[in-house]
């Protein structure tokens, strides 16, 4: 298997940080203090991370408000 180039190492990049946009617009928009993340999603700056479930991966981050 190759290793990523350059350029999708950038488009992961750019993903990456659009989604974690979109949810802190969204946490602000309609008062959200709390996420539920799957082990591949990245945690907003501004949120904390509470737990980790060794066993599903997720992830429960609280928002400060």
């Amino acid at each position: 298997m190759r290793a990523p180039t350059a350029g999708a190492r950038a488009r992961d990049f750019a993903r990456a940080r659009a989604w974690v946009l979109r949810i802190t617009t969204l946490a602000r928009r309609y008062g959200v203090r709390w996420l539920l993340l799957t082990r591949w999603q990245k945690v907003p700056e501004e949120a904390v991370v509470v737990d980790w479930s060794p066993r599903t991966g997720e992830v429960p981050a609280r928002i400060a408000p």
